[in-house]
C-alpha cells in the first residue's frame, strides 16, 4: 500500500508507475499522472515555448548554459500552481524539481534562504580567502565563487 502524493488515496503498489530509473514507484498514482501530463500537454499547446533568448528566472541561466539537464527533453518545462492548475512560467529543470522539493512553499523557501545565509563568510573571511589565494587571476575567481557570481 502507498499513498498517493496527488489525490491522497491509499492504493495498492500497482497503482503507481516505477520511477524513470526503475529503482522506486512514483509518488503519483496512474490516474492522476495520466491527468498531469494531460494537463501539461495543454499547457504546452496553449503557451508555447519560450524564445531563444530566454533565461530562467531563478538560477538565470539560459539554454546554451542547460543543455543536458533536461535529458532528451527541452530545457524548460512548463510551471503550474498545483493548487489552482494557473500557468506560471517556464524553468529549468533543475530549479522546477528544485521548488517541487519544497512542495511551492514560500515559508519553506523563506527558511531555507535564512538558513543558507547563516553560513555567509563574514569580511574577514573572504579577506583571507581571496589574499591566500595567490595570483591575481585567483583572487578574482575565489571573490567570484565567494559573492556567487
Amino acid at each position: 500500500m502507498k499513498t498517493c502524493s496527488k489525490c491522497k488515496i491509499d492504493l495498492e503498489d500497482l497503482e503507481f508507475s516505477p520511477s524513470s530509473g526503475g529503482k522506486y514507484l512514483r509518488p503519483e498514482c496512474k490516474t492522476c499522472a495520466k491527468k498531469l501530463a494531460k494537463r501539461r500537454e495543454q499547457l504546452k499547446q496553449q503557451y508555447g515555448y519560450p524564445d531563444t533568448e530566454y533565461i530562467c528566472p531563478i538560477c538565470l541561466k539560459n539554454k546554451d548554459e542547460l543543455k543536458g539537464s533536461g535529458g532528451n527533453a527541452s530545457v524548460w518545462v512548463v510551471d503550474h500552481n498545483h493548487e489552482t492548475d494557473s500557468f506560471r512560467g517556464f524553468l529549468c529543470h533543475n530549479c522546477n524539481r528544485g521548488i517541487g522539493v519544497f512542495q511551492d512553499s514560500v515559508d519553506r523557501l523563506n527558511r531555507a534562504i535564512k538558513y543558507l545565509d547563516k553560513s555567509k563568510p563574514s569580511v574577514d573571511d573572504i579577506i583571507k580567502i581571496v589574499y591566500d589565494s595567490g595570483d591575481a587571476y585567483t583572487r578574482i575567481n575565489a571573490i567570484k565563487r565567494l559573492i556567487g557570481k
